[in-house]
């Protein structure tokens, strides 16, 4: 009786896993491995060398309307307007956030910054943050609205050469306000959500969805999408760059930047989506240091190019 033959296990070479990076330099292979390069450094000691002293330092702080959302910017003396969503749930406008590197950087290079306490922000009580439940986006919105308004008062804006950007809910709140006006010359959206109910089913955690909708997206499908940005696309006419984190699971890339992506180069409107790979929610915080830099470099140049008419490498992806 012949013996029976022993089966192997036959193995099959995994896909290689395809990198949808636009425009965005290879990560090195270890942290020992990367040095700046010149272009870099001198970017780096110009930006810094621009930096005015704390004595010619400009802020200013307002109340934005009777609800008591207030109202912040940083900047020097400049013609042009960057206006940038600060999402307050996890902090307050201080002093340490008028002194974040992020707005440091932009201010630098030539940007008013104009950062808010909306309302739905902490640190103003449990009413306060409570006046955008079940309506999220909608009120916020107009707050920082109201916000650009009081700005352009003070007489040293360019309100033709004004931009928007934003992170996390602040990515959806820039998604949000290019689809209710054409006021923005360009947007940059950040770890974003265009689609609440792709989010809904998702995203890495569902301990605030009760507060921002009565019903799961199956039992009212009509609220998820009245609330969600790719439902306005078609009013987008704003340049709008994408900045995502491949393994981001708070605001998974499916639920947000590459919804409207596809979306937009469908309409034929201008737009970009940069990938960072091995890069999570906390890309801006805690990613590493040369995609940081990356990051930075990204958001200043779509600026740059569609603000102050510069042409710049790091914007001229066309895919």
């Amino acid at each position: 009786m012949a013996r029976p033959r022993k089966t192997t296990r036959r193995r099959t070479a995994r896909p290689r896993r395809q990198k949808r990076i636009l425009n965005c330099k290879p990560s090195p292979k270890t942290e020992d491995d990367w040095t700046f390069d010149d272009a870099a450094k001198s970017e780096i000691a110009a930006a810094a060398a621009t930096i005015p002293t704390s004595k010619d330092l400009r802020t200013t702080w307002w109340t934005i309307n009777d609800q008591g959302s207030t109202g912040s910017c940083v900047g020097w003396a400049s013609a042009d307007s960057l206006l940038r969503w600060h999402f307050v749930k996890s902090g307050k406008l201080t002093t340490s956030q008028l002194l974040s590197p992020r707005f440091m950087w932009m201010a630098a290079k030539g940007y008013v910054v104009l950062f808010t306490n909306p309302r739905g922000s902490t640190t103003y009580g449990q009413e306060f943050g409570n006046l955008i439940q079940h309506r999220y986006p909608g009120d916020d919105y107009k707050d920082l609205m109201a916000g650009v308004d009081e700005l352009l008062k003070k007489g040293y804006i360019d309100e033709t050469r004004m931009g928007v950007t934003g992170g996390s809910g602040g990515g959806l709140l820039t998604n949000w306000v290019v689809t209710q006006t054409t006021r923005f010359k360009a947007a940059v959206s950040q770890r974003d959500i265009s689609d609440w109910s792709n989010f809904w089913y998702t995203a890495d955690f569902t301990l605030f969805t009760p507060s921002w909708f009565r019903k799961p997206p199956f039992e009212d499908p009509a609220d998820f999408a009245r609330r969600s940005p790719i439902t306005y696309v078609s009013n987008i006419q704003t340049p709008l760059m994408f900045i995502l984190g491949d393994e981001d699971w708070r605001t998974p890339p499916s639920a947000g930047g590459e919804d409207l992506f596809r979306a937009l180069k469908f309409l034929k409107r201008e737009t970009v989506m940069v990938r960072f790979p091995d890069e999570n929610h906390e890309l801006s915080r805690s990613g590493k240091p040369w995609h940081r830099i990356e990051r930075l470099r990204h958001i200043v140049g779509w600026f740059d190019r569609f603000l102050m008419g510069k042409k710049t490498e790091t914007s001229s992806a066309s895919r």
